[in-house]
């Protein structure tokens, strides 16, 4: 919402209608750039928020006619704090390259989910409480956000013929056929491994994920010490500056899509 009306005007947002949805339709892997790809999941149910939220009824009836049967959960920003990847990808890439310097080699490049550590989910739990306090502190303000927790929002997708459900993060995603053969965002160097920092999993999550949070949370006062963590180690790693002094106004601020990037000062332009 925040993107659109700083784009086309104030005037151009209340003329239409904004739909977020979750999760995304096609989960798909590029086999042919340009040609094919693959298919790893067609979900069944969806989950949307809308701006004005007047409109969530025939939002609701829009999306479930264009994919299949789905429900809103408020304000477009519930949709926008779930836990997903900005919650995942993070967390996931500093359990594996915490101790990583420029000029070093990796050994192994270790599948991203089924090789999942303790240290990475716990940090991901973390940070999906300090959202949670977020979305708590949100609704305080007037706005309806709704998430989950990051437990929640995964084993909710959990299928029966899949065998038991997991009873930890790390266990859910070292097991779930939804997670399986995707190896960690590295590339070949000489003889071993570097992180690729033009990897999706640093130029997306990190400016326009875990930066909205850290944005959303500065917003209303509440602290994030985990989100702070990561965004200090992410950003040096990245050789970027968007968390500065406890703010977020570094120089690159205007990359991210956090709400100080676009003049949001206050909860009452989140509205």
């Amino acid at each position: 919402g925040i993107n659109a009306e700083y784009m086309g005007g104030h005037e151009l947002l209340s003329q239409i209608t904004l739909i977020a949805v979750i999760p995304m339709p096609f989960n798909c892997r590029i086999n042919k750039l340009g040609h094919k790809v693959g298919v790893t999941a067609f979900y069944q149910k969806f989950e949307i928020g809308c701006l004005p939220q007047t409109a969530s009824l025939e939002s609701e009836s829009v999306c479930s006619r264009l994919f299949a049967p789905s429900v809103t959960l408020g304000h477009f920003i519930t949709v926008t704090l779930q836990p997903l990847n900005a919650n995942i990808h993070p967390m996931r890439l500093f359990g594996i390259l915490k101790g990583w310097k420029p000029g070093q080699l990796l050994n192994e490049n270790p599948l991203f989910y089924e090789d999942m550590d303790n240290e990475s989910a716990e940090l991901m739990i973390e940070t999906s409480n300090e959202m949670l306090k977020v979305s708590e502190k949100l609704r305080e303000e007037g706005i309806a956000c709704n998430i989950v927790s990051i437990f929640e929002s995964e084993i909710r997708d959990w299928l029966d013929e899949w065998g038991p459900r997991p009873s930890t993060l790390s266990q859910l995603f070292r097991e779930s056929p939804d997670y399986k053969g995707y190896h960690s965002p590295l590339i070949k160097h000489n003889n071993g491994f570097v992180p690729d920092i033009k990897n999706r999993y640093f130029t997306e999550d990190i400016p326009m994920g875990l930066c909205v949070y850290r944005g959303v949370a500065e917003l209303v006062g509440v602290p994030t010490p985990i989100i702070d963590m990561l965004l200090k180690w992410s950003q040096e790693l990245m050789g970027k500056e968007y968390l500065i002094d406890g703010q977020m106004k570094g120089k690159d601020i205007m990359e991210t899509s956090c709400p100080q990037r676009f003049g949001i000062t206050s909860v009452q332009q989140l509205k």
